[in-house]
């Protein structure tokens, strides 16, 4: 009986070295896996900004003979989907855009017509019919015949963290870039910020109070969990000091009908009740800034952003907060308190009403206005694959993709012990 009773007294201490032990093992494997992170970050890190003339093959503009007739009205044929949306239907909805965009040309989807067209447009992302499927990273859909006369505009939206495939197979092919990077051939940002004409600046009501337009302080919404930049880390350290209402698949709070839908109205309306807006971006590429800021400015808000390599001449000025232009996040999470707690600072930030404004165009419409202008002569990337690794971001690879998701991993089992 003595000797059942001391069993029975010595388990609940066994089970606590148990747990002890685990914790202390647990712990371990974390710190290994944290500082593996560490050591491949520094391994794979891109290669620093080079200039462009060293990927692209220039060519005297009378080297290149258009066979074409000087026509005022130029074809573009659309190639491959954009984003899902196949060539027809996307044609279809850039058309009314090309019609307003003060430049004549027409917008085809017909593969017939590849002969006539005096340019091609391709979708990155979309040129490969397979994506993300092993072994098909060079299988691209690319037209059989190419006419020298012919311009191919290769168009993109996305981080390189989200491209998938062998950039290699368009060297030598493609003539001119449409990125929202600023060294492509044809910049095509989600949004521009524009100085108003001198006589019409001053002629915007100023006296708009923004500050009393809303009720609550801050909101994040983010579905992408496993991101290039953390976002799930900066915004749990800035709720450690601020309050934030954080939306989207990786957090609990619901909002819309499709939380991962930046059109969601619903929750674009959620979205404006607060004064500041998370617009964090989830890579760090060059000139990398979306619709998240864009949005944040149509509602009235101070983005709150996480750039490292944006020139802020491509926004809105004073029109946002960088996170990191802080020492640390706190030091910006005192001074976000602060803007929220003086309704004189927090309006002086919509004050670049006063002299500039914001819009964009379309793809289609920048590309039309480029074969009615001609701002380059004749040219060929030749190293197509090496200007779009000249970034600072992280690529895709089996390095890059396991860091981030077992930095994800490492974050949220940290976060369920302490």
């Amino acid at each position: 009986m003595h000797r059942a009773l001391s069993l029975f007294r010595l388990k609940p201490i066994l089970n606590r070295r148990k747990r002890l032990c685990l914790c202390v093992f647990l712990l371990l494997v974390l710190t290994i896996l944290a500082r593996l992170t560490v050591i491949i970050s520094e391994a794979y890190e891109t290669v620093p900004e080079q200039d462009r003339g060293q990927f692209v093959q220039y060519y005297p503009r009378h080297s290149i003979q258009n066979g074409r007739p000087l026509i005022k009205v130029k074809k573009i044929l659309i190639w491959t989907k954009f984003f899902g949306t196949p060539p027809d239907t996307f044609a279809e909805q850039e058309r009314s855009c090309v019609s307003d965009c003060g430049y004549n040309c027409s917008l085809v989807s017909d593969q017939q017509e590849l002969n006539s067209s005096d340019a091609i447009m391709f979708h990155l992302y979309d040129s490969w019919p397979e994506n993300w499927v092993v072994g098909t990273s060079k299988l691209v859909d690319l037209p059989k015949y190419r006419d020298p006369s012919q311009v191919w505009a290769l168009a993109n939206m996305e981080p390189l963290g989200n491209l998938w495939g062998n950039f290699s197979v368009f060297n030598g092919l493609i003539n001119w870039t449409m990125w929202y990077r600023r060294d492509a051939t044809i910049v095509h940002p989600y949004g521009e910020a524009y100085e108003l004409q001198p006589e019409d600046k001053g002629k915007v009501n100023t006296t708009v109070n923004y500050y009393r337009h809303k009720s609550k302080m801050a909101a994040a919404r983010i579905s992408n969990c496993a991101d290039y930049a953390r976002r799930y880390r900066v915004v749990k350290e800035l709720q450690r000091y601020i309050d934030i209402d954080a939306y989207g698949t990786c957090f609990s709070n619901v909002c819309g009908a499709r939380s991962d839908n930046p059109s969601d109205e619903e929750c674009n309306d959620k979205m404006a009740e607060y004064r500041f807006y998370l617009a964090f971006e989830n890579s760090f590429c060059r000139d990398y800034v979306t619709e998240k800021y864009w949005l944040a400015i149509n509602r009235h808000q101070i983005p709150i952003v996480n750039w490292k390599h944006v020139d802020p001449t491509t926004v809105l000025p004073h029109s946002y907060i960088n996170v990191y232009d802080f020492p640390n996040l706190r030091e910006a999470a005192k001074y976000i308190k602060k803007v929220n707690e003086n309704e004189t600072l927090y309006n002086s930030y919509f004050k670049w009403k006063e002299t500039h404004s914001h819009g964009g165009k379309c793809m289609s419409c920048r590309v039309c206005r480029a074969l009615h202008e001609r701002p380059v002569g004749p040219q060929v990337y030749t190293n197509f694959s090496g200007w779009v690794y000249n970034d600072y971001c992280e690529l895709v690879n089996k390095y890059n993709i396991w860091r981030k998701n077992i930095s994800r991993q490492f974050f949220q089992l940290f976060n369920m012990f302490f």
